[in-house]
């Protein structure tokens, strides 16, 4: 195993990754502040002296902490600009699932790899093979098979 620092295109798919995960977050992020500013405005009173901006902004605040925490890997993956690259002898594959809820999974020196079934067909049990994944995520960037002179 070693590590390649990512190219441009590369880092450009990990970022595209989880845009639509964080599409969602922001829209639902956004309701939940709305709403709890919404509901907050009604039921606090003057009286008791607690703003319901800074309710608000404790919800706001709160929710991104928890967001960056459950995301810190893919976080650091795009910090770090890095990936590791396992090259080895294909061991096993195997279909794991029925029809269309099928996958493919290859097995190297004890990992485990999933791939799509174009890649699963071009590659046989003991070609030397190089699996570039992200460090953290465990995204796979690319599978290559390599020359048996190299």
């Amino acid at each position: 195993m070693r590590y390649l620092s990512l190219d441009s295109s590369e880092f450009r798919e990990l970022l595209n990754f989880k845009k639509g995960s964080f599409l969602i977050y922001l829209l639902l992020s956004s309701i939940l502040i709305l709403i709890s500013y919404i509901i907050s405005e009604r039921i606090l009173s003057d009286e008791i002296g607690i703003s319901t901006l800074y309710i608000v902004l404790f919800i706001a605040i709160s929710s991104s902490v928890i967001f960056i925490y459950s995301n810190r890997g893919y976080f650091l993956d795009l910090i770090k600009k890095e990936k590791k690259v396992f090259k080895g002898v294909l061991s096993s594959k195997a279909v794991r699932g029925k029809n269309e809820k099928a996958y493919y999974v290859f097995n190297m020196d004890g990992n485990s790899f999933i791939v799509d079934k174009e890649i699963y067909e071009n590659c046989e049990v003991g070609n030397i093979v190089e699996f570039h994944i992200s460090p953290f995520t465990k995204y796979l960037f690319k599978v290559e098979k390599v020359s048996e002179a190299a």
